[in-house]
């Protein structure tokens, strides 16, 4: 993405918006999936970290898709979500830290965050 003109971390959030709209699960895992492959080159290419915001969109958007994801589209959502609590930690606490109650305790009993 970074070719474009674009970094993936300025992407994320109008995608995340998006995605949380999208109606059908299988959309909304293929969708899912093709920007985790997205994700996970970037964070081997020491890419920029995210602001807060954009992780607490990605946060949603797995909230959103966690009660009826597979197990691989689950772990490879924990993956990112992992990178983000071990190498952008400034920008977890500051997400992780303003996201609601709810949406937390959803998270843990979902993903196990």
């Amino acid at each position: 993405m970074g070719r474009v003109g674009i970094s993936i971390a300025d992407f994320a959030q109008s995608w995340c918006n998006a995605v949380r709209n999208v109606k059908t699960m299988s959309w909304k895992d293929d969708a899912v999936r093709g920007f985790i492959a997205c994700l996970q080159q970037q964070q081997q290419q020491g890419g920029p970290a995210w602001p807060p915001a954009a992780i607490a969109s990605f946060l949603d958007v797995v909230g959103s898709v966690a009660t009826s994801a597979s197990s691989d589209l689950k772990q490879a959502m924990k993956g990112v979500i992992t990178h983000f609590q071990q190498q952008q930690q400034q920008g977890w606490n500051q997400a992780w830290g303003g996201y609601g109650q709810a949406q937390k305790k959803r998270l843990q009993i979902n993903m196990g965050i």
